[in-house]
């Protein structure tokens, strides 16, 4: 039996600067770097274990995700950036990540 192979995703499309602005507003914490590229937070956790665990969950999904992620650990903050390089800016994608560590904080 011949197998066929799935037809390859969509490259994903970039949001307008004004659009991620917009939903940013549901994502308390989340801001637009200024040259509207990638979408960054800072945070504190209650402890520098659960920050440990936020930034492990968020660089893993990230990275299932192709998504560009960026962390920085200090005790119990982090600074959290992501992107999705393919697409060259923030997607729908990036913002459903953001919703998910806002879950977590």
């Amino acid at each position: 039996m011949e197998t066929t192979e799935a037809p390859p995703e969509p490259p994903p499309v970039p949001l307008g600067a004004e659009e991620v602005k917009a939903r940013l507003k549901q994502l308390p914490g989340w801001q637009l770097r200024p040259a509207g590229k990638a979408i960054w937070r800072r945070c504190t956790s209650s402890t520098p274990m659960h920050a440990v665990l936020v930034a492990a969950i968020f660089a893993i999904t990230g990275e299932m995700r192709h998504h560009s992620v960026d962390i920085r650990l200090h005790n119990n903050r982090l600074y959290l950036l992501l992107t999705t390089p393919g697409a060259g800016g923030v997607t729908e994608e990036d913002l459903d990540l953001a919703w998910v560590v806002n879950l977590l904080i």
